[in-house]
């Protein structure tokens, strides 16, 4: 009867062993699923945040680009109204030119007029001092 309760208690404890075998296998397993739940979770959240970053990226080379855009069409606009405002420039200053041109020569003409006028009256006042030179001189010889 020992002998069979010895048999009997080695088998409970062969099967508890076995049982307990089984379950820290399961639990093993159980845990190497739920590693594995972990690390796929990780990579999606990786690529997650991969993509979130190249979203972001993306928006942030759209709004750049924008910018650049616009500021290129502002500076194009700026200098079609420099290009204008060069060319109004430039016609008042021909505008000028003319203007000079034509007082330069207004200018000679009137020094040329005076200049005969004065040589006129020059050669009046020559001839009626040389009227009054004879005049004296006959009258001095009278």
């Amino acid at each position: 009867a020992e002998y069979m309760g010895r048999e009997k208690l080695l088998n409970e404890f062969g099967e508890l062993k076995q049982k307990l075998h089984q379950e820290v296998e399961q639990k093993v397993q159980a845990l190497e699923e739920e590693h594995q739940a972990l690390l796929a979770d990780q990579e999606e959240i990786r690529k997650q945040l991969e993509r979130d970053y190249l979203d972001k990226t993306n928006m942030m080379k759209e709004r750049l680009e924008e910018e650049c855009k616009a500021k290129a069409e502002s500076i194009k606009q700026e200098m079609g109204r420099a290009k204008e405002n060069e060319k109004e420039y430039r016609a008042k200053i021909e505008e000028l030119e003319l203007q000079k041109e034509s007082r330069m020569k207004e200018f000679e003409n009137t020094v040329k007029k005076l200049k005969e006028e004065s040589e006129l009256k020059c050669e009046q006042l020559k001839k009626k001092l040389e009227n009054c030179l004879l005049y004296t001189s006959d009258a001095a010889d009278e």
